[in-house]
């Protein structure tokens, strides 16, 4: 008889030793998969390992493409300069959805995301508002935030930006509102 418990006893015990493996595998993998990033630390590290291009790959259309223009939309300088990088990689898209966070940021941090636009060709059109998307609290609210924001950026070096940002903001505002009507 406890031979028999033994034989019984030594399935349990290799299944437990290959179920042991496979969740360790499985984390591993994960923790190594382009979709388990979520901090700019990692996209960063992920966009300088495979490029812009291949990264936007692996997280587009992903809870981790989500969490990435969470951050930049608001306005957090880590993921501001994530956007930065991963922008040369980008197409139609995710070009679209980055230029969309970078406007939701403005209200929130307008003078890091004026001296991107000040820097960076990419950004050029940030003060025209999002182009596809407004945040869920209209065009309006957008608008009138993103121009109280903007108006009390005093840093000289971002003078001119800032001016040039103003009068583009309150043109998209009066087209929104005149679309809106």
């Amino acid at each position: 008889m406890p031979q028999r418990a033994r034989r019984s006893a030594q399935p349990l015990g290799i299944m437990r030793r290959y179920l042991a493996f496979l969740l360790c595998t499985v984390a591993l993998s994960c923790a190594a998969e382009p979709g388990g990033v979520t901090t700019p630390l990692a996209v960063g590290a992920l966009i300088k390992e495979k490029g812009a291009r291949q990264t936007i790959d692996s997280l587009w259309d992903t809870p981790q493409w989500i969490t990435l223009i969470a951050g930049v939309s608001s306005g957090d300088q880590a993921w501001l300069k994530i956007a930065e990088e991963i922008w040369p990689g980008s197409d139609a898209g995710s070009a679209s959805e980055l230029r969309d966070a970078m406007a939701w940021a403005l209200p929130k941090a307008p003078a890091k995301v004026l001296a991107l636009a000040k820097r960076g060709e990419f950004w050029k059109d940030t003060c025209d508002g999002p182009p596809v998307d407004f945040p869920p609290q209209g065009s309006a609210t957008y608008f009138k935030e993103a121009l109280a924001a903007v108006g009390h950026v005093a840093e000289s070096s971002l003078r001119a930006t800032r001016d040039e940002c103003l009068k583009k903001l309150k043109v998209a505002s009066a087209r929104a509102a005149a679309n809106d009507a």
